[in-house]
């Protein structure tokens, strides 16, 4: 009986040993957790970047190229801006002008002109002639031509600025204006010292005052500090007439000034002897 019970036991755990056996993956590991099928998992969500708004592109505007530097026209030759006849222009005329009067040389320059009988061109300086009216009358009462020096003659002063310059010519003709009549017409202008006559912005301001301006090509240097003599004024000016057939001559009226009428005097026999006539500026 007690045989009989241990085959039965045995039996029954080989049996029990098979059943298990038959029932185990054999590609599962120890390991794995089998995931029930109504679980969910938690998705991860990736993480957003901030959007970034790019800056607003600026319009690329072509760049303008700045208009061209108008070239100044080229300054007309003295002579062509002097009215002459065609004889005068085919002839020899010769042009005396002189330069910062009245003065009290006036009364002998006049006297001395009108026993020449030649008629020239002077070129006032407002302050004189404020000084001086009654010399105004008589320059004009011969038949000279007035043109406008300045009011000052003052450098710094006159060429400040192109409006100073303005103020200069404007004042000066209100001046002889004032003393001759408001019909006199001041059209000439003479640069003291010549100065800005090449710069376009100070020509401008004569131009727009309705006058021209107004060189010379004879210097006989009587402006000097020292007084000249006589004999040096002359020679100085033959040595740059030479055969010019048109000379605008400078000379001045000023108080130490006076061996510039006796020099003068001289010159005009000169001239004159070479057959030259004499005429005063005007504008074409």
């Amino acid at each position: 009986m007690k045989k009989l019970l241990l085959i039965f036991t045995i039996g029954l755990f080989t049996a029990l040993l098979l059943f298990g056996c038959n029932n185990i993956d054999p590609n599962a590991s120890p390991q794995m957790i089998t995931e029930s099928p109504t679980m969910s998992l938690p998705t991860a969500t990736p993480e957003q970047t901030p959007e970034v708004t790019p800056p607003p592109v600026e319009p690329t505007e072509t760049p303008v190229p700045p208009p061209p530097t108008p070239t100044p026209a080229p300054p007309v030759p003295l002579i062509n801006k002097i009215k002459m006849t065609a004889e005068q222009r085919a002839g020899k005329v010769a042009y005396i002008t002189i330069d910062d009067g009245p003065s009290r040389n006036t009364p002998a320059l006049l006297a001395m002109l009108r026993g020449k009988n030649v008629k020239v061109t002077f070129f006032v300086l407002g302050r004189n002639a404020e000084a001086h009216p009654q010399y105004i009358k008589d320059i004009a009462a011969d038949g000279h031509v007035i043109g406008n020096h300045s009011y000052s003659h003052v450098y710094k002063q006159i060429y400040a600025s192109p409006d100073t310059l303005r103020e200069e010519i404007v004042h000066t003709n209100n001046v002889i204006k004032n003393i001759l009549g408001q019909d006199y017409q001041v059209t000439l202008f003479r640069f003291p010292g010549g100065l800005k006559q090449s710069d376009p912005a100070y020509v401008q301001v004569v131009t727009d005052l309705g006058m021209d301006f107004y060189a010379w090509n004879i210097d006989p240097k009587d402006s000097g500090g020292s007084k000249s003599t006589t004999e040096a004024l002359v020679a100085k000016f033959n040595s740059q007439l030479g055969s010019m057939k048109h000379p605008v001559i400078l000379m001045h009226d000023a108080a130490n000034k006076d061996t510039s009428v006796q020099a003068l005097a001289v010159m005009i026999d000169q001239l004159r002897a070479k057959g030259y006539s004499f005429d005063v500026i005007t504008r074409p």
